[in-house]
């Protein structure tokens, strides 16, 4: 710092720093803000959690309150839904009585995934548009058939895979 009137003191930035900041300030811009802007990566992750959760939620319902939980395909999201009793030990189910909506816990409402705008869940052609947990937690047919190994398929930035397992219904990555 330049005290004495015989030297002039000057404050501010050179040229050279400016440029350097600004040239930074361009990099950043180019390669970062893409990252912040881009959600469809954000919507897939989350849809893909939320699926992967309300196939587990159904299986568990299905086991701790033997009676059948119905998955249907609601053109493009999942439906969740009970199935009524044909008596028995309470595991037989009248498959077309499934009409009472399982609750999400977390709203309240029913339990309806529909994915976002750049997201799109697909599942194996083989058992049609619905398929059903039977008390045990397995994967069956309308017609109480077992089902071989389900995958579901999250896509948006890429395929993100869910298996069901044929024997013991467990959903994972």
């Amino acid at each position: 710092m330049c005290r004495s009137p015989a030297c002039p003191c000057s404050s501010g930035f050179t040229l050279i720093e400016l440029v350097a900041v600004l040239v930074l300030a361009g990099i950043l811009a180019v390669v970062a803000l893409p990252r912040f802007t881009e959600t469809t990566t954000y919507s897939v992750i989350g849809f893909y959690d939320q699926t992967l959760a309300a196939l587990r939620y159904a299986q568990k319902i299905a086991i701790a309150q033997r009676r059948w939980t119905r998955l249907a395909d609601t053109g493009g999201g999942l439906a969740l839904t009970y199935c009524g009793y044909s008596g028995g030990d309470g595991c037989n189910a009248d498959t077309s009585a499934c009409t009472q909506a399982l609750v999400d816990p977390a709203s309240g409402q029913a339990y309806t995934l529909v994915p976002p705008a750049d997201v799109a869940l697909s599942h194996d052609a083989g058992y049609g548009t619905e398929f059903f947990f039977n008390c045990l937690g397995q994967p069956v047919s309308a017609a109480g058939t077992a089902l071989g190994t389900i995958t579901y398929t999250v896509s948006g930035d890429g395929n993100h895979p869910i298996v069901v397992e044929q024997e013991t219904g467990y959903a994972h990555p």
